[in-house]
């Protein structure tokens, strides 16, 4: 929610803000619209998937990211959700 990001939405290099539902969003001027967090982060992990792909010259044919392990560290039920998924993979 955009309430509990407010107070540190100044501190970082783009524009952080709000949509109609109260929700987080990164406004890009280059791209005339505003990302929720979930698309940058799906974005990023498509793009690290490819370049691993083409390093290994291999196929990928599943990644995963996790959270933060300071993050982690207070939200143990979230890590062994995470921990249980990726060993699925």
């Amino acid at each position: 929610m955009f309430a509990e990001a407010a107070p540190v939405a100044n501190q970082v290099p783009y524009r952080v803000v709000e949509d109609g539902s109260g929700n987080v969003k990164i406004a890009s001027s280059n791209a005339k619209r505003d990302f929720a967090p979930e698309e940058i982060s799906a974005q990023v992990l498509r793009k690290l998937t490819e370049d691993a792909a083409k390093f290994l010259n291999d196929t990928v044919r599943a990644s995963a990211t996790l959270p933060h392990a300071r993050w982690m560290h207070k939200q143990p039920r979230l890590l062994s959700i995470c921990m249980a998924w990726t060993s699925i993979m």
